[in-house]
């Protein structure tokens, strides 16, 4: 590999860790398993940061060893199986699930928090409650 190899990815990956990179499909031929996330290709964080998304996308698609690779970026969670199999988790997706919702509360609160009758309640020292983390998800 070239000389800046920590830029790019470490070889040595461990249980349990996040990884940014893309993943593929695993489809078992065997009816009883579910079908797999597995890890395709990664980057390191310092990599990630240093070059630009279209030739670190580049990278990826070079440096995995499927055909049937995801073509976005993810943040990963390594889950090493007992064949030895890199499988992930996605955590992007919860990301955005999180984000979704917390929008949508933002939105609630404005608008309570713009309401006349919350202004006027306020002041006499009668609040209501307003929606927060608590209970978000």
């Amino acid at each position: 590999m070239d000389e800046h190899e920590e830029e790019y990815d470490s070889v040595e990956k461990e249980d349990g860790k996040y990884y940014i990179g893309t993943f593929s499909l695993n489809s078992s031929q065997n009816q009883d398993r579910n079908d797999k996330l597995i890890m395709a290709a990664t980057i390191s964080s310092k990599g990630f940061y240093k070059y630009s998304f279209t030739d670190v996308m580049e990278y990826l698609s070079e440096m995995t060893l499927f055909n049937n690779t995801d073509e976005t970026l993810h943040i990963m969670k390594l889950d090493v199986l007992p064949d030895l199999t890199y499988s992930v988790v996605l955590k992007t997706h919860w990301i955005r699930l999180i984000q979704r919702t917390w929008k949508r509360i933002l939105r609630q609160r404005i608008s309570i928090m713009k309401d006349t009758r919350y202004i006027c309640q306020r002041q006499l020292g009668r609040t209501r409650k307003i929606p927060g983390l608590r209970g978000m998800l």
